[in-house]
């Protein structure tokens, strides 16, 4: 039986260039932006970082995100933040202030559900561990991995590699900056400053994970209310707020309230700021972006409330970050992390060979990057069933 479906592209297309005609001259758009690696027909209804957004969004590595620890080890409570949650709520973040900004907010969709494809199980303590290990073979950092997941072992695609994303989602994802990281150094994104979406991303990023490091270190129990009031007094100054508005609060209510009115405030400072930026130093059009010399980001936060920011994220890293509780996961995940690679040096024949079919040629040969691109993709949960699989007798007989 035939079915025959018609779609007027042209028609849709003219949909999408009106949505960009809605856009500040100094946003990234899609009909002038540089195309993917590999040519393949385009979609009549989406533009090409909605395109992007999807393929992100369903790919296996996304998923993956979703037992990969934040701070916490997997499964401790289910209530705190894996990696699938915290990009989503930088997604939403991002979405949020380019609007207002006028600039694309679904290349900084893009960007932010990427951004974190290439974080290793168990978090940065994964990440200092791979890095240890492969400290004289090349390294390991998290953004590097993000685009490498991304242009070559996403595997959903015939007759080309990875995600074959656009060079503005990709140089997005290589040139992301948070506390934890700095842009990685990629020769073909060298060229020109980032873009103020891939600012939004970065900023957002760093809006996401304070607050929500806040609220899972407060419902872990490691901090205490009072006491966090009491050393980034900011938080009481939001805190009179809430409860100017809604009166006394049961204590869960209220960190919900406060929390929402952290998110918020830094929000609106960020678009009110960057305005500001784009404003003073002449930001005009797209050019301008990339080309403007600048020390810091055009997206950003005012400087007081930058100053009110790094006193909360003094405050976590000492006590969240470096606390016994989270320093005793941390040398778990080594020790874990660590174990699995030496047993698969010893023996690489155990690895998946549906993994191995992303490599070719010389590729082969790198058995120590190729055993990285593995680990580094686990899961927590995942990397926990294999070192049970490779060590413990009682599980399965040693290969």
């Amino acid at each position: 039986m035939d079915f025959p479906i018609k779609y007027d592209v042209k028609k849709y297309r003219n949909i999408v260039k009106n949505q960009e005609a809605m856009l500040a001259p100094y946003a990234v758009k899609d009909t002038a932006s540089k195309k993917r690696n590999d040519k393949v027909p385009e979609d009549g209804n989406r533009n090409l970082f909605q395109q992007d957004r999807d393929r992100i969004l369903y790919c296996s590595s996304f998923r993956r995100l979703s037992e990969k620890t934040q701070v916490f080890i997997y499964n401790r409570n289910s209530m705190h933040r894996t990696r699938l949650t915290h990009s989503l709520e930088v997604s939403q973040i991002s979405r949020s202030i380019a609007q207002m900004l006028e600039v694309n907010s679904d290349l900084c969709e893009a960007i932010a559900m990427a951004h974190d494809l290439g974080h290793a199980p168990f978090g940065h303590a994964g990440e200092q561990t791979l890095q240890n290990i492969m400290k004289n073979d090349g390294g390991f950092e998290h953004n590097k991995q993000s685009l490498r997941i991304v242009e070559l072992l996403e595997h959903k695609f015939i007759g080309h590699r990875g995600l074959n994303l656009t060079f503005a989602t990709r140089e997005g994802i290589i040139k992301h900056v948070s506390t934890f990281d700095s842009p990685a150094l990629d020769k073909r994104f060298k060229k020109r400053n980032t873009t103020l979406e891939a600012e939004i991303v970065s900023i957002a990023d760093r809006i996401s994970y304070n607050t929500h490091d806040l609220e899972d270190s407060f419902r872990e129990g490691l901090l205490k209310l009072k006491e966090i009031e009491k050393h980034v007094p900011f938080l009481k100054f939001l805190g009179k707020k809430v409860t100017e508005k809604y009166g006394k609060l049961p204590i869960d209510d209220y960190f919900n309230r406060l929390k929402g009115q952290l998110i918020g405030t830094l929000v609106l400072d960020t678009i009110d700021n960057s305005r500001k930026n784009i404003k003073r130093l002449g930001i005009e059009n797209f050019n301008d972006v990339i080309s403007h010399k600048r020390k810091d980001s055009i997206v950003c936060l005012s400087p007081k409330l930058n100053e009110q920011m790094k006193k909360i994220e003094f405050y976590l890293y000492k006590n969240v970050y470096f606390s016994p509780l989270v320093v005793k996961m941390n040398d778990k995940a080594e020790y874990l992390i660590s174990s699995v690679f030496e047993r698969y040096i010893k023996n690489p024949g155990i690895l998946k060979s549906s993994f191995l079919e992303v490599y070719s040629g010389d590729e082969k040969k790198d058995i120590k990057r190729i055993i990285c691109d593995y680990i580094s993709g686990m899961t927590d949960r995942f990397l926990i069933e294999e070192y049970q699989n490779l060590y413990d007798p009682l599980k399965r007989i040693f290969v």
